[in-house]
């Protein structure tokens, strides 16, 4: 739609603007998972997540939660992108040798990415302390998932 192709257009500004700021490139992923682009999305939520460790313990730890949840649903929703093309013309076809290359080249990513993702959860856990709330539910389940996930790849 044309307010969140501008709302990213302005969170990229920002961004880019004050860089030390969590906020925008939070706000940018999110927006960017939600048009489920989740590569872009976790670049994002890395540049978030650097920013917060700029803070040190001044962060804000319901933001790094935030961030480090969306990133593990990302990752989650990437590695669940499969490898298979629609339309797919048969065995050997430009569709389905381009479908392949591109989970493969997915499948790396995510190999890549996914015991630093379960760390980052386990560490924005850590600093919540022993809090409850449907947050922090959310984002153990998150990082199980994301574990049994690095665990099998």
């Amino acid at each position: 739609s044309g307010d969140a192709a501008r709302a990213r257009r302005s969170f990229l500004r920002a961004a880019r603007l004050y860089p030390c700021c969590p906020r925008p490139p939070a706000a940018l992923a999110a927006l960017l998972a939600e048009a489920g682009r989740h590569r872009a999305a976790l670049r994002r939520y890395d540049a978030a997540r650097v920013a917060l460790a700029r803070q040190g313990d001044g962060q804000d730890r319901n933001l790094a939660l935030l961030v480090a949840v969306g990133a593990g649903r990302g990752l989650l929703a990437l590695h669940d992108g499969g490898g298979g093309v629609e339309g797919r013309r048969g065995e050997g076809s430009r569709p389905q040798v381009l479908g392949e290359r591109a989970a493969a080249a997915r499948a790396g990513f995510v190999a890549e990415r996914a015991e630093g993702v379960e760390r980052w959860l386990g560490a924005a856990l850590a600093a919540m302390g022993g809090a409850e709330s449907e947050a922090m539910d959310e984002a153990e389940a998150v990082r199980r998932e994301v574990g049994a996930l690095a665990g099998a790849l």
